[in-house]
């Protein structure tokens, strides 16, 4: 709908589309034919070790800090972004 505001004047048109229109034609095609592609898949057992535990606590720990987290009593800057 907003296609037709954007003053990108120095973008190519080909047959009344722009070219990021065909690229995302062709993006959508490929990604038909990749889903349509028949891939064996392997069967896999669920494995349990606790490397896996500790990769996932630090990941966590380091997505909860870097997401959210805010330090009242901090005075660094961006600490309360509140």
């Amino acid at each position: 709908m907003e296609e037709a505001y954007r003053g990108e004047v120095q973008t190519p048109i080909l047959y009344g589309l722009r070219l990021y229109q065909w690229t995302a034609i062709a993006s959508v095609l490929v990604g038909i034919i990749f889903t349509l592609l028949p891939i064996p898949r392997p069967f896999l057992e669920p494995v349990f070790g606790w490397n896996i535990v500790w990769a996932a606590l630090v990941i966590g720990v380091f997505t909860f800090i870097a997401v959210g987290v805010d330090f009242p009593r901090s005075n660094v800057r961006f600490s309360r972004l509140v």
